[in-house]
C-alpha cells in the first residue's frame, strides 16, 4: 500500500486487522483518529513527513520488517502497546507532543529514538528491547 502527496484524511481512518505486504505513508495527513490496530505488515513500513494530529493507534501491530517513522509528528497520544517490530525500529527525528505507550512492545533489533523530541515521558512498563532501551527513551523516561 502506498499513500502520499499530501494526501489529508479528515475522518477517522482504520487500518484495524488489515494485512499488508508493505505499507510506505509519505507526506500524509491524519487529521483525526487513525487505528492500526492488530493490523499485520509483512515487508518493510515507512511513514515519512506524516502528522497524526491526533495521535496514532498501533497497539498489537506486527511489523515484520523494518518500520521508519521519520519526520513523523504525533500531536496526540501515540500507541504501541504490545507492537512487535521484527526488524529495525526507526523513530529519528519523530515528534510525541503526548504521551507514547510502549507497554510491553516487542523490539527484535535496532530501536532508534535520536533526534526523537518528546513532549510527555514515554511509558515502557514491560518494552522489551534486543539491544536494550535506546538513550533517548531512557532520558526522557527519566531513567538514563
Amino acid at each position: 500500500m502506498h499513500v502520499g502527496g499530501n494526501a489529508e484524511f479528515h475522518g477517522v481512518v482504520s487500518f484495524e486487522e488489515a494485512k499488508f505486504g508493505a505499507a510506505r505513508f509519505h507526506h500524509a495527513e491524519f487529521r483525526a483518529a487513525c487505528r492500526f490496530g492488530k493490523a499485520e505488515i509483512a515487508g518493510k513500513t515507512t511513514f515519512y513527513g506524516v502528522r497524526f494530529a491526533r495521535g496514532g493507534v498501533f497497539d498489537n501491530v506486527t511489523f515484520a520488517e523494518e518500520a521508519e517513522f521519520v519526520q513523523t509528528t504525533f500531536d496526540g497520544p501515540a500507541w504501541f502497546r504490545k507492537a512487535r517490530f521484527g526488524g529495525g525500529a526507526r523513530f529519528n527525528p519523530a515528534r510525541f507532543a503526548g504521551p507514547v505507550h510502549l507497554e510491553n512492545a516487542e523490539f527484535a533489533d535496532t530501536a532508534a529514538f535520536g533526534g526523537a523530541t518528546f513532549g510527555v515521558a514515554p511509558i515502557l512498563e514491560g518494552a522489551d528491547f534486543a539491544n536494550g532501551v535506546p538513550a533517548a527513551l531512557e532520558e526522557a523516561h527519566g531513567t538514563g
